[in-house]
C-alpha cells in the first residue's frame, strides 16, 4: 500500500463518521413495499439491523398475501407495515446511537448497576423489539440514568467487560 500511496494527496478534511442508519421517508405505494436494507438500516450493534432487515421481510409477506387475498394493494392497505418498520427502528436507533457514548457505555458496564439495567439493555441489543411493560421501565429509568450521567457526570471507572480492573 505505501507503494501506491506514496504519490498521493489528501483533497479532503479527514472525517469520521460512527452512524451509517437511516429509515426510508417512503416505506410503500401503490403495489409496492420496501423491504430489508430498502426500508431501513441500523448500525450494526448486535445484529439488530439483521433482525429488521429480516422481520421487515417477514412482515411484507404477511402485507402482500392479504392484500393480494383481498383485492387491495394500495398505499393505504400498506400504511400498517410502514408504521411498523417505523417503529421496530426507532425502538433500535436509540440504542444504536446511544451506544457510542462515553456515558451509555459507562453506566451500562458499571458494577453498581441495579435492578436489572445491564440485562434489559442486552436483551434490546440482542433484538428484543416487543419489551414487557417491566422490561419498558428499565429502558426509560436506563435512558433517563444515561442522560443525568451525560448532564452530570459520577460514576467511577466502570468494573467489568472492557475495564482494566
Amino acid at each position: 500500500m505505501s507503494a501506491l500511496l506514496r504519490v498521493a494527496r489528501r483533497i479532503s478534511p479527514a472525517r469520521f463518521d460512527a452512524d451509517s442508519s437511516y429509515l426510508g421517508t417512503r416505506l410503500a405505494g401503490d403495489r409496492w413495499v420496501a423491504v430489508g436494507d430498502a426500508a431501513a438500516f441500523l448500525d450494526p450493534i448486535f445484529s439488530t439491523g439483521v433482525l429488521l432487515a429480516m422481520q421487515s421481510g417477514l412482515d411484507a409477506a404477511a402485507a402482500i398475501d392479504a392484500g393480494l387475498a383481498g383485492g387491495e394493494l394500495s398505499a393505504r392497505h400498506f400504511a400498517g407495515y410502514a408504521r411498523l418498520v417505523r417503529q421496530r427502528y426507532r425502538h433500535f436507533r436509540r440504542f444504536a446511537v446511544a451506544f457510542y457514548t462515553p456515558h451509555f457505555r459507562d453506566l451500562w458496564f458499571w458494577s453498581g448497576t441495579r435492578f436489572g439495567l445491564y440485562e434489559t439493555v442486552l436483551s434490546v441489543l440482542a433484538g428484543n423489539w416487543r419489551p414487557s411493560v417491566a422490561t419498558r421501565l428499565r429502558i426509560h429509568v436506563f435512558l433517563a440514568l444515561v442522560a443525568l450521567q451525560r448532564r452530570f457526570p459520577s460514576l467511577p471507572e466502570p468494573i467489568g467487560p472492557g475495564s482494566d480492573r
